[in-house]
């Protein structure tokens, strides 16, 4: 089935107004998880619905919830990496349910050896699977304009590769996470730096991102600003290191260099337009002491928060 939605660019304009900062909080802080009323998280990422990365994601939110939370998933249709915060408005979007990704999550969690239970023990956390042929700044706007207009919190990502420094200025994965705080809900974006010489594996996910899922948890009623917009990056570390250090710390303010390559100019009479490309060193790119990059680089989980404002 099949859902066509189509979307205002001017109700567009009003989710981004200032106003919605000041939502007000939907549930009590309470210390336990016993004691914590239903939840119901929304989930999201840039790389599309079957990435590993938002199924990680997934399965370590869910060893955080009751068989009375549910989360609902509703995630690109494809990879749309390096979107920024970017919107359709030319065209309808059309939103897909996907019970064969969410089938293929559970087969995948039953073989990997993790618990079927909620953290209560009883039933099953209820998920719904969605896709947008969009952004995941479109998957937000439509999932908090329909079936997600009552969640509590926001999350976005694993996604594979770090978000760090000026990389927040085009990361489609960030992007979503600001669109959601822009509308005045917590959102946290999760991202997992690559090495070349790190093999990428999402099985250490739930336990490094525990007590930062647990702490922001329990502090979803916390209305200041610094503190409803989280970016957490992973380090690219093997698989079997212990759990390594959090710090929570700035963003890098700290441009990338880039180096332009123009390719071989074509005759004035050649309709062939000339290529140019843009390198740069990720890695080894300059930035500031006791920054994200400088700690995540250097082997730490690393916890940034940000203002829910678009200046």
């Amino acid at each position: 089935m099949l859902m066509t939605l189509r979307l205002v660019p001017d109700i567009y304009l009003a989710q981004c107004s200032p106003m919605f900062l000041s939502a007000t909080p939907k549930r009590s802080c309470l210390q336990h998880l016993s004691d914590y009323p239903p939840v119901k998280f929304l989930l999201t990422n840039d790389d599309g619905i079957e990435a590993p990365g938002l199924a990680s994601l997934y399965e370590s939110l869910r060893r955080h919830l009751t068989s009375d939370d549910s989360v609902i998933v509703v995630a690109p249709d494809q990879c749309r990496s390096e979107c920024g915060h970017s919107v359709t408005t030319g065209r309808s979007l059309t939103l897909t349910p996907r019970p064969d990704v969410a089938t293929l999550v559970e087969e995948q969690r039953s073989q990997q050896g993790f618990p079927n239970k909620a953290t209560n023990g009883h039933s099953t956390i209820p998920s719904q699977w969605y896709s947008i042929d969009g952004t995941p700044v479109d998957c937000i706007r439509v999932a908090l304009a329909t079936m997600a207009s009552d969640v509590d919190a926001v999350f976005s990502g694993i996604n594979a590769g770090a978000n760090l420094g000026a990389c927040l200025l085009v990361s489609g994965t960030f992007a979503a996470a600001r669109e959601a705080a822009f509308q005045g809900l917590p959102a946290m974006a999760v991202s997992q730096l690559r090495h070349p010489d790190v093999p990428q594996n999402w099985d250490h996910a739930p336990e490094w991102l525990q007590s930062i899922i647990a702490t922001f948890k329990r502090n979803l009623d916390d209305t200041t600003s610094q503190k409803r917009l989280w970016n957490v990056n992973l380090p690219a570390l093997a698989e079997s290191t212990p759990i390594p250090p959090t710090i929570q710390c700035d963003v890098d303010q700290n441009p990338i260099p880039r180096r332009v390559e123009l390719g071989a100019l074509h005759s004035e009479k050649s309709s062939a337009g000339n290529p140019v490309r843009f390198e740069l060193d990720f890695h080894g790119r300059p930035h500031a002491k006791d920054t994200d990059i400088h700690h995540c680089f250097r082997g730490a989980i690393t916890v940034s928060h940000l203002r829910a404002t678009a200046g």
